[in-house]
């Protein structure tokens, strides 16, 4: 069911090619009126209010003017005695009446209830099919969930990749992963991004709800490096912009310079692949990227019947696993063409399989609702973008991109909301906030096979997985 904003009154008499019509409201789900003098002439119109929600019980309503707060036009039940039709108007987001005589017409209106992933989702069901039977059968933008398959509603702003995603203030889109608590811990707390198609297979993806703190990640490798001061602590009790309910958060460094034989030992004792010399060194230094050894630092604060519901994902965390030239900051940068971008520049030979990484920047950019994805991501800094973006948490975060035109910049996320650069030279980190730390917040993919178990996805009753 379409969520209507009734914003037109009704003539006395329907005559041919008049017209009254609603306008779609995709956050509230509600009927509202924009003006109190809007009157509803009742000899020509019958309003018929539910008498409470799922009752299936309306009762004739007195009123001469359209429902404040509170109601969702019914268009099954609403009808005209001689004929009139009502359609709805998908393009211009408006209910039509169309009369070739004079006509009375009876307009129902539902107790508004708010939809959520337990209505159309029971304990045993896959996660990533309640998604979209949720999408299926209230339709988009219902929730913040929109299908971005490039010929949809808005088609020429969307991803084109067929994911699902949340986009908005505030969805219902909580997640308890890694805890059976009844309550569940805040640090357990992650959002789903979407769901995504990789290789013909629907996979969710999810975002820690807040920041890495008290340890969760740390560099245990001993290496000899003269500077390997990756992670650090920083009180953000005061911090107007931060959204979330810490006192402190850990920082990190995305990469450091160091020499041949550091980044040798480096490589030699964690096991991890080596990256192309030729692309690790474009100045003359050695770049070595802590984010490997972190994020698999991290499967420690999980049991292992949850990480069992993880897919071993392929992160580009290396220098070069996403890489941007300069022209991106010069052309329309909206959240489709980034995505164009991630996907052109993307090079496998960096990647590394794990089952925790980072957010790239799209995702970011359409967790915005779909108003702001005609905005360019660097001017993402206003109060329209950020207060209608799940995602914004008005710190300084990493994401996993970089910039190939340029040795050793990396795209960020600012306080602001907008996307910002971070240049290392030689051994030096320029940027704000943090200086050469900046915050975190691991992403991971559930597997294709995960089962629903509980929850409405509100950060009080979030949804539970089965185990």
């Amino acid at each position: 069911m379409k969520k209507l904003v009734l914003i037109s009154s009704v003539l006395l008499t329907i005559i041919i090619g008049v017209y009254f019509y609603c306008r779609l409201d995709s956050d509230k789900y509600v009927l509202e009126s924009r003006s109190s003098n809007q009157k509803v002439n009742t000899n020509a119109l019958t309003m018929m209010y539910e008498t409470e929600a799922n009752s299936g019980e309306y009762v004739v309503s007195s009123d001469t003017s359209w429902p404040q707060e509170g109601y969702v036009f019914n268009a099954n039940l609403s009808s005209c005695e001689n004929g009139s039709t009502l359609t709805w108007d998908d393009e211009n987001k408006r209910i039509l009446m169309q009369a070739n005589k004079s006509d009375k017409c009876y307009v129902y209106f539902d107790v508004y209830v708010e939809r959520t992933l337990a209505d159309v989702c029971a304990n045993g069901n896959n996660l990533n099919d309640c998604i979209q039977k949720y999408y299926a059968t209230y339709g988009e933008g219902t929730g913040g969930l929109y299908y971005h398959d490039g010929v949809g509603s808005y088609a020429s702003l969307e991803a084109g990749d067929n994911s699902y995603r949340y986009s908005g203030a505030n969805p219902n889109n909580y997640v308890c992963f890694g805890s059976d608590a009844e309550e569940c811990p805040y640090d357990n707390l992650y959002r789903i991004i979407g769901t995504f198609d990789i290789s013909g297979q629907y996979y969710t993806k999810l975002i820690k709800a807040d920041f890495i703190h008290n340890g969760m990640m740390t560099f245990d490798y001993v290496v000899d490096i003269a500077d390997s001061d990756v992670v650090h602590t920083h009180d953000i009790s005061d911090m107007k912009t931060y959204k979330g309910q810490l006192l402190e958060i850990d920082a990190f460094r995305m990469q450091f310079v160091v020499t041949q034989e550091e980044w040798d030992n480096y490589y030699a004792e964690t096991g991890f692949d080596k990256p192309p010399l030729f692309d690790v060194s474009p100045t003359g230094y050695f770049i070595l990227d802590p984010f490997e050894s972190l994020f698999e630092s991290f499967e420690i604060n999980f049991s292992e019947q949850y990480l069992n519901l993880l897919f071993d994902n392929e992160w580009p965390f290396r220098y070069g696993g996403v890489r941007f030239d300069n022209s991106l900051s010069q052309k329309n940068n909206i959240p489709k063409i980034v995505t164009e971008y991630e996907n052109k520049y993307r090079n496998a030979n960096y990647n590394h399989s794990t089952k925790f990484g980072l957010m790239f920047i799209s995702d970011y950019g359409f967790a915005a609702s779909p108003e702001n994805w005609n905005t360019t991501m660097n001017n993402y800094n206003n109060d329209t973008n950020r207060n209608n973006n799940w995602m914004y948490m008005g710190l300084n975060e990493w994401t996993l991109i970089d910039n190939i035109d340029e040795a050793n910049i990396f795209i960020f996320y600012r306080d602001t909301g907008a996307w910002a650069m971070v240049a290392e030279n030689g051994s030096v980190m320029i940027a704000d906030g943090f200086g050469m730390h900046l915050s975190a917040r691991p992403c991971l993919y559930l597997n294709a096979n995960v089962i629903y178990n509980r929850g409405t996805g509100t950060i009080s009753d979030s949804i539970r997985l089965s185990i």
